[in-house]
């Protein structure tokens, strides 16, 4: 370029695709008819031009009203010299952090040079996966600054020199053969830029490769990749902590020590109040006392400090509470967020660049290549058939690529038209295809149409020739075509084995760096949901509420209790006694043959029950009923028949009124299972605390009788209580084992308590 402008001329289309190198570095300028000269006085303008060699001054001007000079052309040789150093990245090519898209031509027209430290000032930053711009030496960085951000462009002599001397001062990389960079940094950025893309951008270099032109040896290579590629451990990810076992903070038990005392009082309060309620009261007046009680409480306790007063009906309905207004409750909840997305954050790290994907990903990829490279002489077989497939259309292109469109009249086309037609490399009617067309921003679609129409006149022309067949020049095509996939496979695998070297020592050192990282994550995390946890407990309502029902009902049952009857007195009187209580209807006189007979259908009863023929079993329950009301095991019976049925609502009738003659297990388990499968789960409570009370101790537990217990269990820990339950039965051991070991005083202690 520097000869060109010595002798007066201007290349104006500087680009790539007009400059051709050579095997041996030799450089051939193409389409020099374009370029710009005055001679006897008159100036023969360049009318072609990429805008992105474009400097900013032409921007969106039309060449052929403009004379070149010699400073347009160095903005131009700036940017393909900086191409050529930065892997083909544009300049002007970044990310804008201004509103809005930043086009190219914009960005040219703007001086929004996206490279050195002050970038940022221009609202612009390199893309990611670029050499910085201190990568290569000073006196460059400097002339890339003038050329992209000043009217004084470095001439183009002025680059010889740094060029040569960046030449002469590259280094190769310790890790990489293929990698080459300025001598004075540090580190090799083009490791930093493969290890951030996990992309390779240079192939390696293979020893003695200018002199070795033998066979390849594909079972040594593979032998070396094989023994690297043993399978890489699986390290288990650090997982969460389980905070159930942590204490919450100091901080967070002070805070929240005295909320809780208020807690438990409430729960002691609720319970005296609910069963002062239920056994002074009845179930239509109860329940209003019940509810007008909550506020009292809460009113009482300073609840409305710390509760919004929606919370007690979002607990009720199950439903998320309201954010809190307690800026302490907040912190909390900022503090389990924060810790969450942390943890969340670890983990995605630790699958990316500490996951045995990576490397088995890196073995797959290099046993494809392996595969390919064994297959390609039936691949190169499988090219020349599809060309033999497609000799037609080769002919075809071959035909049309003999019309030169500069050469051709072709109405409606002018000589501008075919000079911007040559400057997107649009030569031939092969080249008139509709994708490089509409590249070309100065052509209207009037002009293609044009241009199309008189493609389809030379096709026209075209005649096929099958014993012609595929041209050499297209067999020479895929022949070199193979020829570089060939050597592309060559050069991968021969490398693959220190690549997968590498790989396993970038896992191995990420797992070194994020296990402790993602361990105190999990740590902060579990710190974090255990302080939750708390606050949510100590705030919640719910439990004195449910406490509230339950001694509630509890209170009223108390009211309606009778003392307990020998078994024998429900179904069998004896012969002295002929009367019962009068304030019963049930009590009526019943003869010895009625009893009998009742006892009888009692006895079928049970026996259907066991063959689960419950509506047969329910007849006979009942007429024993009709023949002895006292009969209330039948009763029992009765109500667990028709809860076998699905009738819930009519078994608890029999249900509860046997329950008013006489506590027994058999009730209130069955009440139990009907409340269950109402999911009432204070009534199912209520009545399985009642049958476990009536079961003897140190007997064998039957099958009813450990299920009960089963279903207490589990719904004491719907009911959040079973702590409680748990805390009770773990002193009563504790207070057992003091009994067996422990002095004659303090067992005497013990007992008295």
């Amino acid at each position: 370029v520097a000869v060109m402008h010595e002798h007066g001329f201007v290349v104006g289309d500087v680009n790539p695709k007009n400059i051709l190198v050579t095997r041996k570095a030799t450089i051939t300028l193409l389409d020099c008819d374009s370029f710009q000269i005055t001679a006897n006085g008159k100036t023969y303008r360049c009318e072609g031009g990429f805008p992105e060699y474009t400097p900013p001054e032409l921007q969106g001007v039309a060449f052929r009203d403009v004379e070149r000079n010699e400073q347009h052309d160095c903005f131009g040789l700036a940017v393909v010299v900086f191409q050529l150093l930065f892997l083909g990245r544009h300049p002007f090519s970044g990310r804008f952090s201004g509103e809005g898209e930043m086009p190219l031509e914009r960005a040219i027209a703007e001086s929004r040079f996206a490279y050195g430290s002050d970038a940022e000032s221009r609202q612009m930053q390199p893309p990611p996966g670029t050499l910085a711009l201190t990568a290569i030496p000073a006196p460059l960085g400097d002339l890339f600054r003038r050329a992209f951000l000043s009217r004084q462009r470095p001439s183009a002599s002025e680059w010889i020199e740094p060029l040569e001397t960046l030449a002469k001062s590259l280094k190769r990389c310790t890790l990489h053969s293929g990698h080459h960079f300025f001598a004075e940094v540090t580190e090799c950025p083009w490791c930093a830029i493969e290890l951030r893309a996990r992309i390779r951008l240079f192939n390696f270099l293979l020893p003695g490769a200018e002199q070795n032109s033998g066979q390849f040896r594909l079972d040594e290579v593979w032998k070396e990749i094989h023994e690297v590629a043993q399978p890489l451990s699986q390290a288990m990810v650090p997982r969460r902590i389980d905070w159930g076992t942590l204490q919450p903070s100091e901080e967070v038990q002070k805070h929240f020590g005295l909320i809780q005392t208020r807690h438990f009082v409430a729960m002691f309060l609720a319970g005296v109040g609910g069963l002062a309620i239920g056994y002074y009261g009845n179930f239509c007046i109860g329940p209003v006392l019940m509810f007008a009680a909550i506020p009292i409480l809460r009113k009482v306790l300073d609840f409305a400090a710390d509760l919004p007063s929606p919370f007690v009906l979002t607990k009720i309905t199950g439903s998320s509470p309201p954010p809190s207004s307690d800026p302490f409750i907040r912190q909390i909840e900022e503090a389990k967020a924060k810790a969450e997305e942390t943890f969340q954050q670890m983990e995605e790290r630790w699958r990316k660049e500490a996951d045995a994907e990576r490397f088995l990903a890196g073995v797959q990829n290099l046993q494809s290549q392996k595969e390919t490279y064994q297959n390609l002489p039936k691949l190169r077989e499988q090219k020349l058939n599809q060309l033999q497939a497609k000799a037609r259309d080769i002919q075809l292109e071959e035909f049309l690529d003999q019309f030169e469109i500069a050469d051709a009249k072709i109405n409606g086309i002018n000589s501008a038209t075919k000079a911007s037609l040559l400057s997107y490399g649009i030569e031939t009617a092969a080249d008139l295809t509709p994708p490089r067309l509409e590249q070309v921003k100065t052509m209207d679609p009037a002009g293609a149409k044009v241009l199309r129409r008189w493609q389809r006149e030379v096709t026209e022309q075209f005649s096929f020739d099958p014993a012609k067949g595929v041209s050499d020049h297209a067999r020479i095509a895929v022949e070199r075509e193979m020829d570089e996939m060939r050597f592309r496979l060559e050069h991968e695998l021969a490398s693959g084995a220190y690549y997968l070297r590498r790989l396993k020592l970038e896992v191995e050192d990420a797992r070194q760096k994020l296990k402790p990282k993602i361990e105190e994550a999990s740590q902060s995390l579990a710190r974090a949901e255990k302080d939750y946890e708390t606050s949510q407990k100590a705030l919640s309502i719910g439990p004195i509420i449910l406490m509230l029902i339950i001694s509630f009902v509890i209170g009223f049952g108390i009211d309606l209790s009778v003392p307990d009857r020998s078994k024998d007195d429900e179904y069998r009187p004896s012969q002295s006694s002929s009367t019962f209580p009068s304030n019963t209807s049930d009590y009526r006189e019943v003869s010895p043959e009625d009893a009998d007979k009742a006892l009888t259908l009692y006895d079928n009863g049970k026996v259907l029950l066991k063959k689960k023929n419950f509506e047969e079993a329910v007849r006979a329950f009942q007429k024993a009923l009709d023949l002895n009301p006292r009969m209330d095991v039948a009763r029992e019976e009765l109500g667990y028949a028709l809860y076998q049925l699905g009738k819930y609502d009519d078994a608890i009738v029999p249900l509860i009124t046997a329950l008013q003659r006489r506590p027994s297990f058999e009730a209130n388990y069955y009440l139990g299972l009907i409340y269950t499968k109402q999911k009432n789960s204070g009534r199912t409570q209520y009545y399985l605390l009642d049958a476990i009370a009536q079961i003897p101790s140190g007997n064998q537990l039957s099958n009813q009788q450990v299920d009960a217990y089963y279903r207490l269990g589990k719904v004491l820990k719907e009911n959040g209580e079973i702590e409680i339950h748990i805390t009770s039965l773990e002193n009563a051991v504790k207070e057992s084992e003091s009994l067996k070991t422990g002095t004659t005083e303090d067992q005497d202690k013990i007992l008295a308590s």
